[in-house]
């Protein structure tokens, strides 16, 4: 059996594996992983037809809550729109920024060549009221505040060259705003390792796949980013102290990319 996807090149090795070992006899992990892996290839391929998706739309949840699914980051319910970049969901509510994030947010804005106009309006008008959101769905992926839902707020973004990890602390948009491209998302980031302790960090070995560590603690600035800007979900692990390294750190697994960059990477390597 032979697939031309990119997991699929795993699933050929470790089925090749498998029958150098056992006389050519497929293992029933081996089995269930193989088809487990074609079932939610297949469902993703269905939920894009519109007609199926209004069909069993209903089911998704209850789907969801008998199977024990760890939906973290891809939810199935997501799925059904794959390629609609950005929706907030739920009702805001209007806030006043505490005077950390109102500068944080003020200095982003004021400092970026291509700051969205809405908030460049915003502050230039000196006004106060912010809308505040729990839940925004990028590429289908779900992400909220880590008081809303803290397994959903641990994410990796770029900065830069440089890739960081943190939290969503707020999703951001200007009052009387309805324009969904001027979203701003507040993030508690993790203070990176200096250049000494990086190289202590054995993680950094097995590069983006095997994560990478950060100390225990967050920068005193919370960092103003675009959704566009986020990579996926992570898991955040407390490692305490690592050998070479003198402070407490955490460890950051990346979980997911998004469903835009799967299929870049797929035309690139010449997968249909």
């Amino acid at each position: 059996m032979k697939t031309n996807a990119r997991p699929g090149k795993f699933l050929n090795r470790e089925l090749s594996k498998s029958q150098l070992t056992s006389l050519r006899l497929v293992g029933q992990m081996e089995k269930t992983f193989l088809l487990t892996a074609c079932r939610n290839a297949n469902l993703q391929v269905l939920l894009k037809d519109e007609a199926v998706a209004d069909t069993v739309g209903g089911l998704l949840n209850a789907f969801a809550s008998f199977t024990g699914e760890n939906r973290r980051g891809s939810r199935l319910s997501d799925l059904r729109n794959p390629g609609q970049r950005l929706k907030l969901v739920g009702n805001p509510r209007v806030i006043h920024l505490d005077e950390r994030t109102h500068s944080a947010l003020s200095s982003s804005v004021t400092s970026a060549e291509n700051a969205p106009a809405q908030w460049v309006d915003f502050f230039a008008s000196h006004r106060q009221k912010i809308k505040a959101y729990k839940k925004i769905i990028i590429h289908g992926v779900t992400f909220q505040t880590r008081h809303a839902a803290a397994r959903d707020s641990y994410i990796t973004f770029e900065n830069g060259a440089e890739i960081w990890s943190g939290f969503i602390d707020q999703i951001l948009l200007p009052e009387g705003s309805a324009d969904i491209h001027s979203v701003l998302l507040s993030i508690e980031t993790f203070s990176p390792l200096s250049l000494e302790d990086q190289q202590n960090d054995p993680y950094r070995l097995w590069g983006f796949a095997g994560g990478e560590l950060f100390y225990d603690l967050f920068l005193e600035t919370p960092l103003i980013i675009a959704p566009t800007q986020i990579l996926g979900h992570i898991a955040k692990t407390s490692v305490g102290k690592v050998f070479g390294i003198e402070r407490s750190c955490v460890h950051t697994l990346p979980l997911d990319q998004f469903m835009s960059d799967i299929e870049e990477a797929a035309q690139n390597d010449g997968v249909e």
